[in-house]
């Protein structure tokens, strides 16, 4: 969200203003679980506002400084920009602030901070623009003694939440402020530390000091980081890009209930677990850290369909589209208990599962989750091939609140004809059947003593050919964005097509048309590939899905273009995206504005995207492993690299990644524009091979 600032831990999140408040009225605040704790929280200094000057943010934690307006009392004038208010606020087990008030007259000065506070509890379906008739009851309840206050909240769903605060040094305590009567001597720093408890249900308050809960989640941190594979690079600015990367990664990891480890797709909207966004997360960071994959993929099982529900549109074998865990989702006003409205979940999985094997060679994870993987399978054929031609296609069966759309671009009017008509479902789309191609493909090869398993072997080779033929535009030389139900080609030039590259569904013959077209000027931004070329007449470069820029959408294109070889091409969208970079705080968001690039331009942010955001971030990491070539075989004690780095990049060095079990290093250079690598440390019998 543009002029915000956002601090994130597993599910609770906090999105504030530039000044660190949270006014009335707006979609910001504390959240949790899916309920918002706090929907006003303002400082003010003598019942003004207090002016912004900088901040930073990083994951959990951010720094936000301010000044003074000037200030007429009775006894004293204080001049404007004489005092420093910095805010420091973190989230560790509860959200927390210390405020470092400074005098920097050379006269005493006497303030009053009041610190305003208020909750709505409301589910995050609410603050989005769900309408909801009912509501439970809330109440204010004075803490011990006065020294706090409690806001208190029983839901529909017969939940008890509540937001407590907790003060130091105890102010004056009113229901909705809390009131400081600060003394400064000249140049005197005072300090005043603020504790926000959030419960849910019978959970009991669990309170920590402000030192004790930072050194905490510090600690938390540098454990992530210490079991990823180390990445360094000759150029400050990547380095700035994969600092940040890693630290946006672990702020999105929620430690379910299940005790497993998930990324969350993204804050403030989707801070809860998407079947397809922590897939995806997963395989492009699998050279980073390759156990979060392992415990999505038995997370995802967990929960995987069992019965053909039509609210929530699960089947036998479907993996999630999203889980929610609010009041509305409570009561199933919602149906995200889980929802999945998905088609490529299912075959993601699959895919994510044989790409964590190539990487481990984990052959405990195969066998533990065989069920899982089976019943994913056996759902392309069961339920994914609804008119039962060869093809995977989506309808939506939970009408009132099921998405129209259930690919990546799920928005209702992101699967359009070249004419601006909107498609028809049943639909197949052109990258789902990519997907399928190579989750059958790859089931294949993961259990090849599997009866079943042959049998999908044969049918992903006749998918291909059948492919090819169906989606094919002659006259357009590409192909066709889906199918409708009528089994019409929607004609629009699209970024679908290309996840085929990745798949590999692409008819070689076919594969330099497609990497040819989509870098002409109306799909390639100079930012990077567009969702829609800017020729169609559904193009709209701030729209979500009909014309933007998606990072996730450009590394599963760049990867698969490396694949086929066209590593020039991977780089320019690459590079083109690392630049971007730079404009929003060294991290790629969700998704930008389509407009073509111009000189001395920055990129335009779509104006409510999410950033952090768990692919948006995975996307560096593939961006690397596409540059170094990255291909392993754990099973057969194998790394092939095929390194290309491009003009702008001279040395990668990569330290401890884990490859089927065991560690190694490897440093790429590149000189006079060839790209070489040498092994410098190793331990096991991988070997590091040119491929």
């Amino acid at each position: 969200m543009d002029g915000t600032i956002v601090i994130n831990e597993g599910t609770t999140f906090m999105v504030t203003d530039t000044s660190g408040n949270v006014p009335r009225g707006t979609p910001l605040g504390l959240f949790r679980s899916d309920t918002r704790y706090l929907n006003l929280y303002l400082l003010q200094i003598d019942d003004k506002e207090l002016i912004p000057l900088s901040f930073t943010r990083k994951g959990y934690i951010a720094n936000i400084s301010l000044t003074n307006p000037a200030l007429k009392g009775e006894k004293q004038d204080i001049p404007e920009g004489t005092l420093h208010i910095l805010r420091t606020m973190f989230i560790s087990t509860n959200f927390y602030e210390k405020m470092f008030v400074k005098n920097t007259n050379p006269f005493p000065v006497k303030l009053k901070l009041s610190l305003s506070y208020d909750t709505d509890f409301r589910d995050i379906f609410e603050v989005k623009g769900v309408s909801v008739h009912r509501k439970g009851l809330r109440a204010i309840i004075e803490g011990e003694e006065g020294k706090n206050i409690i806001l208190r909240y029983e839901g529909l769903d017969n939940v008890i939440r509540r937001t407590e605060f907790y003060f130091k040094p105890t102010p004056q305590i009113y229901w909705d402020t809390a009131l400081f009567n600060v003394e400064l001597a000249p140049y005197e720093t005072k300090e005043i530390d603020v504790e926000v408890v959030m419960t849910l249900g019978g959970v009991p308050v669990i309170r920590q000091e402000y030192v004790e809960a930072k050194k905490e989640i510090e600690e938390s941190y540098d454990r992530w980081q210490r079991g990823l594979t180390q990445i360094s690079t000759d150029n400050e600015m990547m380095n700035n890009i994969i600092d940040t990367c890693i630290v946006d990664l672990r702020s999105l990891i929620i430690n379910t209930k299940k005790g497993l480890l998930v990324p969350a797709a993204g804050i403030p909207w989707y801070d809860t677990i998407f079947g397809r966004d922590s897939v995806i997360t997963c395989f492009q960071t699998l050279m980073l850290n390759p156990s979060l994959s392992a415990s999505t993929l038995r997370f995802l099982t967990l929960y995987q369909g069992t019965k053909v529900d039509t609210w929530t549109d699960e089947q036998p074998g479907k993996i999630l589209h999203e889980i929610r865990e609010g009041e509305l989702a409570n009561l199933h006003h919602i149906p995200h208990t889980p929802y999945y409205g998905t088609v490529d979940a299912t075959l993601l999985y699959l895919i994510l599962l044989s790409e964590y094997y190539r990487w481990t060679g984990d052959t405990g994870l195969l066998s533990d989750i065989r069920y899982g993987a089976e019943a994913a399978a056996r759902w392309m054929d069961d339920y994914g091939d609804i008119d039962k031609d060869g093809f995977v296609e989506y309808i939506r069966m939970s009408e009132r609140l099921g998405l129209q759309n259930q690919g990546w671009k799920d928005s209702h009017n992101s699967i359009v004809f070249s004419d601006g008509r909107l498609a028809a479902p049943p639909i197949a789309l052109s990258e789902v059947q990519g997907y399928a191609y190579d989750a059958k493909r790859r089931y294949a090869e993961l259990y090849p003593d599997d009866g079943f398993g042959k049998r999908l072997a044969s049918e992903s080779v006749r998918l291909k050919e059948k492919y090819d033929e169906a989606f094919w535009l002659t006259e357009k030389g590409f192909y066709a964005e889906a199918l409708d139900k009528d089994k019409r080609r929607v004609d629009s030039i699209t970024s679908n097509p290309c996840h085929g590259f990745w798949s590999g569904i692409l008819a070689p013959s076919r594969a330099e048309a497609l990497a040819k077209r989509i870098m002409e000027p109306d799909m390639y931004s100079g930012w990077g590939i567009r969702t829609l070329a800017s020729s169609e007449a559904a193009y709209d470069p701030q729209s979500y899905h009909n014309g933007s820029v998606w990072p996730h959408d450009n590394s599963i294109i760049a990867w698969g273009l490396k694949k086929y070889g066209y590593s020039e091409e991977a780089n320019t969208i690459i590079t083109s995206l690392i630049q971007a970079c730079k404009y929003f705080d060294y991290r790629l968001p969700e998704l930008f504005c389509g407009y073509p690039r111009k000189e001395g331009e920055a990129p335009m942010i779509y104006h409510s995207t999410c950033s952090p955001q768990a692919w948006a971030s995975g996307s560096i990491i593939l961006f690397i492993q596409t540059m170094l070539g990255l291909y392993p075989d754990a099973s057969q004690n194998i790394l092939y690299v095929k390194p290309t780095l491009p003009d702008w990049l001279n040395i990668v060095t990569i330290k401890n990644m884990m490859v089927g079990g065991e560690k190694v290093s490897i440093e790429f250079k590149r000189v006079k524009g060839v790209t070489t690598y040498e092994v410098i440390g190793k331990a096991g019998k991988i070997k590091v091979e040119p491929l």
